[in-house]
């Protein structure tokens, strides 16, 4: 993704909508920020949807046993959704979702409803995670 030659492969000549999930928190900001702009920059209007952890859950990681075990490294936190306007002309964010507030979560097992109830009244954990739409 941070390589830039597979974008001039899509096609420009209409409104895109730029899916990327499971991605943000593993890039830096600045890579975050360059697909961003590529995105925006290449296409003459469209979506970007994506999700994302805050800058506590950055810093917990590795108290998430599924980064632990993978042995992987996240590196950007976004806590205010609305700062990624100012990163090109137009963006614009339509929607920002948290975890613990995302529809279905009644549908989780009761171990994983206890944890978001719990997790949605504590500052810094009930906006470790979101979803995020943006139109440009």
């Amino acid at each position: 993704m941070t390589d830039e030659a597979w974008l001039r492969e899509v096609p420009d000549d209409r409104p895109t909508v730029a899916v990327f999930e499971g991605l943000t928190m593993y890039l830096t900001e600045e890579e975050g920020k360059r697909l961003i702009q590529r995105i925006t920059g290449r296409f003459p209007s469209g979506q970007l949807l994506f999700d994302c952890c805050g800058s506590l859950g950055i810093r917990l990681q590795k108290c998430v046993p599924a980064v632990r075990n993978a042995g992987a490294t996240l590196h950007w936190g976004l806590d205010d959704p609305y700062e990624l306007e100012s990163w090109h002309d137009g963006l614009t964010c339509l929607d920002t979702v948290r975890s613990v507030d995302i529809p279905g979560l009644e549908k989780m097992p009761a171990s994983g409803r206890m944890s978001m109830k719990v997790m949605a009244h504590l500052p810094g954990f009930r906006a470790m995670g979101r979803i995020l739409r943006y139109r440009f």
